[in-house]
């Protein structure tokens, strides 16, 4: 999971079917020319919001971080619910699956603790060398959201362990083995936590914090000077 930070500009579209429409809800919206998925993805330059998979206008789905329809376990109400379904500031951007993980098993049920829209997430998470994501300090709130949306399913932890080895492999290439400092290894690291620019698009590599993670651990070694 990687912070996310809403720029304020919502599609027009959304914004006049909201201001126009009576009685409004998500349910009827229509998202002409795919504007609002087209702002979603620039905001998080084409990861998903939960797992950090790539996504692209072909394989991203609308989600709501506070559901369209209200669990037992939310403290809002069905209005509430409603109403916040056709904010932009609510919305995300999260990867279509086969129902394996992210909004697919999350459903509707409340988060207790992580959220994308709040620097902190980042904060909140570690990784493990085989592939794992878990909470940083044993948060139950923190564990129990991990396991809401499945993030280390087989197929998420296999794709961030390949994923981690094509990037090791550019590295070594780069970098022969006896040449590594710390100050090289900290430098890769903060190379995958900054979106990449290309035609004038910026994108996240996929998984970028898990690989991030990867070199700035590897950095603590004290092998290298």
């Amino acid at each position: 999971m990687k912070y996310i930070k809403k720029n304020g500009t919502e599609p027009k579209t959304l914004k006049e079917y909201r201001q126009t429409t009576p009685n409004a809800i998500y349910k009827g919206f229509i998202d002409t020319d795919q504007k609002l998925k087209k702002a979603l993805l620039k905001e998080q330059k084409y990861i998903c919001a939960y797992c950090m998979r790539a996504i692209d206008l072909d394989t991203v789905s609308v989600e709501h971080y506070i559901s369209q329809k209200k669990h037992k376990d939310s403290p809002y109400s069905i209005e509430k619910h409603k109403q916040l379904s056709l904010e932009y500031r609510n919305m995300l951007g999260v990867c279509v699956n086969n129902g394996e993980h992210c909004d697919k098993t999350r459903m509707n049920t409340p988060f207790r603790r992580l959220n994308p829209l709040k620097p902190e997430c980042e904060k909140l998470l570690t990784y493990s060398l085989s592939g794992r994501i878990r909470a940083i300090t044993d948060n139950e709130d923190v564990s129990f959201d991990i396991e809401l949306l499945k993030l280390n399913c087989d197929f998420l932890k296999n794709n961030r362990l390949t994923i981690l080895e094509a990037a090791k492999n550019i590295f070594i290439k780069e970098h022969p083995r006896g040449t590594w400092t710390k100050k090289m290894l900290k430098k890769e690291a903060e190379k995958y936590r900054q979106p990449i620019n290309r035609k004038g698009i910026a994108k996240f590599k996929p998984f970028c914090n898990y690989i991030a993670w990867y070199f700035n651990e590897l950095s603590k070694s004290s092998k290298y000077p």
